[in-house]
């Protein structure tokens, strides 16, 4: 027997404790991603509701979640180390890593455990045998073979005490960018915890921005993207300088060789020390960070992986729900699954599941829906569908075909003072065939 179960992030434990009774499957919406890092073989993506693996067909091979055997589902950070193990971060501080060979898992859970209000995993950096956890509370430096802590570090010369550490570039020393600024280790210092062992340049004073979201090394010298453009680090003058002509926010660099890559919200260009050009361009999607694998580019998104090469742009990612958020479902006489999704604006419609394929109905794709804010669906003996919507009364759907009622379609009148705002809080059916609505 096969159970299967609609996963909401406040039901993981219960997952969990159940996991012994028949075979659990988790469905999560995993078209946010939040991080990718890419292996030999493809692209891994930390998402809103799990992980996935993209191979170089750009075919999605493996999805990780609570069923799969993954601590946390909310995951905002992946890598992937030497030995070809995966390290996911999640919002809530718990790392997995993950060996693809043997379907195994370390679970490190020490930042998890701390008593930080701000735990999250911003990122994590491989570097040679150490992994450098950039968490809301600092940074921590892991042994990627025994997975013991190294240090952690919560206090950066003259920066906010727990300052939230956003991206980190080792080279001869270590350079940290944060909502706080830049710091940088000072030569021949060894104690990362000591505050003095930091030279650090905030923002606002030092740095001429708000955050600084990502640093790195290209010819030489320190470049950051903030949230207010590109900036240099001049060694003679001690100072950072505007770099390039960008003064939107940088979400990420990379430096390869005579190139240097730089990520905006919405697209991609690539400076190769002479010129600036554009390589991608896309405001369908917010851009968060990118990795590279034999001169493809993957891009994480917040709706699915985007697949860059040489002017080729593929989004992937495994067929899912589009919203982690279940306020109700109903099955109806086929054995299709239907989903309400969310009140107060948050809604994205109603979710469709035929037992392969996940759908969504919303406004953008039915003329007769208004609103995507369904918090309640049932069905009636014939195999109508109701989706009872939180403010435009409900819609009727049979035989592919809509009909909603509302207060400009129907008798329906909505709450006192604003009357078009009808909220349907239930429906059923009588023997007589009437229809009984719960009109709050």
């Amino acid at each position: 027997m096969i159970f299967r179960i609609i996963s909401l992030i406040m039901l993981c434990g219960a997952i969990i404790n159940a996991q012994s009774i028949g075979t659990w499957k988790n469905y999560t919406n995993m078209k946010e991603v939040r991080k990718v890092a890419a292996s030999s073989e493809g692209f891994w993506c930390a998402t809103s509701g799990g992980s996935f693996f993209s191979d170089n067909n750009n075919e999605v091979r493996i999805t990780l979640t609570k069923s799969e055997g993954i601590s946390s589902q909310a995951l905002t950070a992946a890598a992937v180390d030497n030995n070809n193990l995966i390290w996911l971060g999640a919002s809530n501080g718990i790392i997995n890593v993950y060996n693809p060979e043997n379907e195994s898992y370390i679970r490190i859970l020490d930042i998890f455990k701390t008593d930080n209000s701000r735990k999250g995993i911003n990122e994590i950096l491989i570097h040679g045998d150490t992994a450098f956890v950039s968490t809301q509370f600092g940074l921590s430096l892991i042994d990627v073979n025994s997975y013991q802590f190294i240090e952690t570090v919560q206090k950066f010369g003259n920066f906010t005490t727990k300052s939230s550490i956003l991206s980190v570039h080792v080279a001869e020393r270590i350079y940290v960018a944060s909502e706080s600024g830049v710091a940088v280790q000072i030569d021949g210092t060894t104690n990362l915890s000591n505050p003095e062992s930091w030279t650090t340049y905030l923002s606002g004073e030092d740095i001429p921005t708000d955050t600084v979201n990502t640093i790195t090394e290209y010819n030489d010298q320190i470049i950051i993207g903030t949230s207010d453009g590109m900036f240099a680090y001049d060694d003679a003058s001690d100072s950072w300088n505007g770099f390039l002509n960008f003064s939107e926010p940088v979400v990420d660099l990379a430096g390869l060789g005579n190139s240097l890559y730089i990520l905006l919200l919405s697209s991609l260009y690539e400076h190769n020390g002479l010129s600036t050009n554009s390589l991608l361009e896309n405001s369908d999607v917010n851009f968060r960070n990118m990795d590279f694998n034999n001169g493809i580019i993957g891009i994480a998104t917040n709706n699915e992986l985007l697949i860059y090469n040489g002017g080729e742009n593929v989004f992937v990612g495994p067929n899912s729900p589009a919203t982690n958020s279940f306020l109700d479902m109903a099955v109806d006489n086929d054995n299709v699954l239907w989903v309400g999704t969310g009140r107060d604006g948050r809604g994205v419609g109603v979710l469709r599941y035929d037992g392969e394929n996940w759908s969504v109905i919303d406004k953008n794709t039915t003329d007769e829906i208004n609103s995507n804010d369904f918090h309640r669906v049932t069905t009636g003996a014939d195999n109508t569908k109701y989706f009872l919507s939180f403010g435009d009364g409900y819609t009727k759907y049979l035989n592919e075909e809509y009909v909603t009622y509302n207060y400009s379609s129907s008798p329906l009148v909505g709450i006192a003072g604003a009357p078009q705002f009808i909220v349907i809080q239930d429906i059923d059916f009588d023997s007589r065939n009437n229809t009984w609505i719960f009109n709050r």
